[in-house]
C-alpha cells in the first residue's frame, strides 16, 4: 500500500498503513506542533473527546512537540481507536460506516 493510495481495509501491514487509512477516511487530525509545556497533549485529547464525543473524536498525530523547553520531532500518535469504525478498519471489515453499533457487530463477526 502507498500513502498516496491507501487501502482502507485491514488488517494492515504497518502502523503507517493504518494511519494512512485513518487519514484517507478523515479520522486523523494532524497537528504541526504542540507546546506541551503550555498545554498537555493528554489534556488536549480529553478536551477533544469531551467536545466531540468518544466515537467522533479522530486519532491525532503531532509532528513536533515541546517538552521541558525542548522541541522534539514526532510523530506522537494518540487516540488510534477513537471509534468502533476505526477498530473495524483494523480488523479488516470491508464496508466501513459511521454506524458504531453496526461496526461493533461487524468487527466481532470478523474476529470470530
Amino acid at each position: 500500500m502507498s500513502a498516496a493510495n491507501p487501502d482502507l481495509t485491514g488488517p494492515f501491514d504497518s502502523l503507517r498503513d493504518y494511519i494512512a487509512a485513518l487519514e484517507a477516511r478523515g479520522r486523523l487530525l494532524r497537528i504541526k506542533e504542540m507546546d506541551q509545556d503550555r498545554y498537555e497533549a493528554t489534556a488536549f485529547i480529553y478536551r477533544m473527546i469531551e467536545n466531540l464525543g468518544y466515537y467522533e473524536s479522530p486519532a491525532i498525530l503531532i509532528e513536533k512537540i515541546k517538552i521541558s523547553g525542548k522541541w522534539m520531532d514526532g510523530p506522537i500518535i494518540a487516540n488510534l481507536y477513537g471509534g468502533l469504525d476505526t477498530e473495524a478498519m483494523a480488523y479488516g471489515v470491508e464496508n466501513i460506516t459511521n454506524n458504531q453499533d453496526q461496526m461493533f457487530r461487524a468487527a466481532q463477526e470478523k474476529i470470530r
